[in-house]
């Protein structure tokens, strides 16, 4: 009898939705510092302040990003996500430059 080849399947997965309570970002409130954020380029250093402005609703502290020479330069955190599920994410941001700059997120 003639066989017939068998075509591969990939496995068939179903990711479970994420916590909306739980925070993607490890110390995302920066109640710790800098702990498990890096500064991205050369130059960047990274410290928190409670002051000047005002840190936002919900946390005593916030993230203070300077050394900036190019566009990229910044910072990041690399948070473990699930393939297939959906995320929302929300930031605050205050920033301060000397002359007027066009932003775009």
């Amino acid at each position: 009898t003639p066989t017939q080849p068998i075509t591969p399947r990939p496995p068939t997965t179903t990711a479970a939705p994420p916590d909306p309570s739980h925070n993607l970002w490890s110390n995302g409130d920066f109640e710790t510092g800098t702990a498990s954020w890096y500064p991205l380029g050369s130059g960047v250093s990274l410290a928190t302040q409670s002051s000047d402005p005002s840190p936002p609703p919900g946390s005593a502290r916030y993230l203070r990003v300077s050394g900036r020479t190019m566009g990229w330069h910044g910072v990041m955190q690399s948070p473990t996500l699930q393939i297939g599920a959906t995320y929302s994410v929300e930031c605050r941001a205050f920033v301060r430059f000397s002359t007027p700059v066009h932003i775009t997120f």
